[in-house]
């Protein structure tokens, strides 16, 4: 068999392709993850090296048309592994990596679809030679006896090299796991598609040490862990208890304690590690690998006798943290009073930042519950992939979220201590200051010529620093409105998953369509407005976010005229404000705004409008008016809706950092509503540097809240 690829110089297009032996060890790995392979065995000796794995396997017709064709570009058009894996190989290179591993190669493969195996063997000598890569064939033979597999399979694939052109290190080896453990689910059970272990079955010592370190690195990165576990020891008299364990990774330690007198629960353990995403990761891990990891695999995971429970993970707020994130809850509904700490919830990590798995067994549960002769013990729903939501699950959910609470109170009071041993920190401007009265204090002990002198590099100082201030409140501003676009995107994550549906619904009527023999014509054009709105739909929520990549959006400043740009904003939120109306009927047309750029006062009411319509969810009647009030030389803004209301008296409270507090019904839950609690701090802190004034006032009749904008015009 020869390659279908023109003439090309073999060794210089190995090495730049490839690039590393670690790269082109780890894209043969990748090559078995890609055929759905559960267990991929590598063996490292001096004089070869193996990749063995128990996926698809190949034909005879697909080793020809895939393997020895180089550049293959199935992989783009596929996307997706036949079990649902993202495709990581590049662009069909695997063949080249052996060639810059070794000048020897042999396949042996058999396919899933029990087609007769094959054997072939490349020898890239007469190609390297003649620097032209049709010369490198592959010798097909038919094996007589089977071949075995990773874990007994009678499919997959083994890759044998010989004659090395490296010596394999275990700085290389390291490398290779280095490459290839994002791949590997942290808590995967044999039946999980997700499940894939790369094995070293051979190697020196040194080089098992380093794979099996750096392989597996992400479980010794976390920032702090929760081991929990329930007690039921009937003989001490006392009633179950949930027990946990905290551990930070400065080796602080420390445990807490729930009783269960109403336990529904024999038996569950779990454990949780919190992650840190900011800041140079041990082990060589990039902070991208680890946000992407956690995005795909993290979570708490339900695992029944280690059945992972597919319902559970990164994408489901079973545990309700998104939820009171999203109510701003600052108080744990969990933890006694003397275990509280001030805003200690706005420590709780976000389900992006955690990975986490329960273990129960819920055929001893219901065994036990019979012999008990209590009804609804823990179990399986019919569809096996979640559990009842019964009092059971209910508990479980509490003795989980009780460990997460107690872990993020930990935080807020190491992070207190932490601002308590802080040195404060002198402003810029009160320096200066200093330094000009300290000169006057000795103004008669200097000569006048050195006193003419610093007195003109103080007042230089001076300039500088009010210079400097102003250019630097215009980049908070700008991180403000870039902080602002974050948050709105939890919203329009919400947004994107339902015009995703609506995409799925109408892919679902085309393939029904495609199915019947019925006319179709009606039907299309019924088809083609859903496609439609849908795309008017899409093309609105990227407006939300249009005016950060406009130059002159950011850079430009004007005194707009605030109902103009009130009326752009509304315009550009569109579905994010889920409907509830907003009015500008009652703001003059000629009130300007302080001069500022418009990404300054969209992060502003932006901020404002989507905190008021998240407040209406839950009202039965759904209102926001904007209004200007004027009085002399004061301006002012009025954003009031009739929401769930605030109290004046503590609202004060709203505009620190991280302050949550909002109620919503749990069939809202999932909306994406509510932010991080930085939404009226950054609020404040753009208006500030426009030289504005925000707080909550007192509304008008009909209305439960009034956020008021107001400024002071200048003579």
């Amino acid at each position: 068999v020869r390659p279908t690829v023109g003439a090309w110089p073999t060794q210089e297009l190995g090495e730049r392709l490839v690039g590393k032996p670690h790269t082109a060890l780890a894209e043969l790995i990748k090559n078995a993850y890609d055929a759905d392979a559960s267990i991929v065995d590598l063996t490292i000796r001096p004089d070869s090296i193996s990749v063995a794995d128990n996926g698809h396997g190949m034909t005879e017709d697909a080793f020809r048309a895939y393997w020895m064709r180089v550049g293959s570009p199935h992989k783009e058009a596929q996307r997706v592994s036949p079990m649902g894996r993202p495709l990581t190989g590049q662009k069909g290179i695997g063949r080249l990596s052996t060639q810059f591993l070794g000048r020897r190669v042999s396949v042996e493969t058999a396919a899933r679809t029990r087609a007769e195996p094959i054997k072939a063997t490349v020898d890239w000598n007469s190609a390297v030679q003649s620097r032209d890569l049709t010369k490198a064939t592959a010798m097909l033979e038919r094996p007589q006896a089977a071949i075995a597999f990773p874990g007994g399979s009678s499919h997959g694939t083994r890759i044998s090299i010989t004659g090395l052109s490296q010596s394999w290190t275990a700085d290389l080896v390291r490398d290779v796991a280095l490459e290839i453990w994002s791949l590997q689910p942290p808590f995967a059970s044999a039946e999980d598609a997700d499940r894939f272990q790369v094995r070293i079955v051979d190697a020196d010592p040194k080089q098992l040490e380093a794979f099996a370190m750096y392989s597996q690195a992400f479980r010794t990165i976390w920032h702090a862990k929760i081991r929990g576990r329930i007690d039921t020891n009937k003989s001490s008299g006392k009633p179950p208890m949930c027990i946990i364990g905290l551990e930070f990774d400065d080796a602080t330690r420390d445990s807490a304690s729930m009783e269960l007198p109403n336990c529904h629960l024999h038996k569950a353990e779990f454990e949780i590690a919190i992650y840190s995403l900011t800041g140079r990761q041990p082990y060589k891990i990039s902070v991208g690998d680890l946000r992407a990891y956690l995005q795909r695999f993290g979570g708490v995971g339900i695992y029944d006798t280690g059945f992972r429970l597919p319902h559970y993970g990164v994408d489901t707020d079973w545990l309700r943290i998104q939820m009171d994130h999203s109510r701003r809850i600052s108080h744990s509904q969990l933890l006694p009073k003397d275990m509280q700490v001030d805003r200690g919830l706005n420590f709780l990590p976000t389900n992006s930042r955690i990975l986490g798995a329960v273990h129960i067994n819920t055929g001893a549960e219901r065994r036990l519950h019979k012999q008990e002769d209590k009804e609804h013990p823990l179990e399986v729903a019919i569809t096996r992939d979640r559990l009842v939501e019964n009092d059971a699950f209910r508990q479980l959910q509490d003795i989980v979220r009780f460990g997460l609470d107690f872990y993020a109170t930990a935080e807020a009071r190491r992070s207190y201590e932490h601002t308590k041993n802080s040195k404060p920190i002198t402003r810029s401007e009160d320096a200066v200051q200093l330094v000009a009265d300290t000169i006057r204090k000795h103004t008669e002990s200097l000569p006048p010529k050195a006193l003419s002198e610093i007195s003109a590099a103080v007042r230089q100082a001076a300039q500088s620093t009010a210079a400097e201030t102003e250019l630097a409140g215009r980049r908070f501003n700008l991180m403000g409105a870039l902080a602002t676009a974050g948050m709105a995107a939890a919203s329009f994550e919400h947004e994107a998953g339902r015009q995703s549906k609506t995409l799925d619904a109408i892919a679902q009527r085309l393939e029904a369509l495609a199915r019947s023999r019925t006319p179709v014509k009606s039907e299309l054009t019924e088809i083609a407005k859903s496609l439609r709105s849908w795309i008017e739909e899409s093309q609105a929520s990227r407006r939300i976010f249009s005016a950060l990549a406009d130059e002159e959006s950011r850079q430009d400043r004007h005194r707009f005229s605030a109902k103009a740009l009130l009326d752009d904003i509304i315009d550009r939120l569109g579905s994010l404000t889920r409907g509830v109306p907003v009015t500008t009927g009652e703001c003059d047309a000629d009130v300007r705004l302080p001069s500022g750029s418009f990404v300054e006062w969209a992060a502003i009411f932006q901020n404002v409008l989507l905190n008021a319509a998240n407040a209406c969810i839950d009202s039965n009647r759904k209102t926001i008016q904007a209004s200007t009030r004027r009085r002399g030389a004061s301006q002012a803004i009025l954003i009031q809706d009739t929401g769930v209301g605030v109290d004046i008296e503590s609202s004060e409270a709203l505009f620190e950092p991280f302050h949550r507090r909002m109620h919503l019904k749990p069939s809202h839950r999932g909306l994406g509503v509510g932010g991080s609690g930085l939404g009226l701090t950054i609020v404040r802190m753009i208006a500030h540097n426009l030289g504005c004034r925000v707080a909550f006032v007192s509304p008008s009749t009909g209305f439960s809240t009034a956020f008021c904008v107001s400024w002071t015009e200048k003579p």
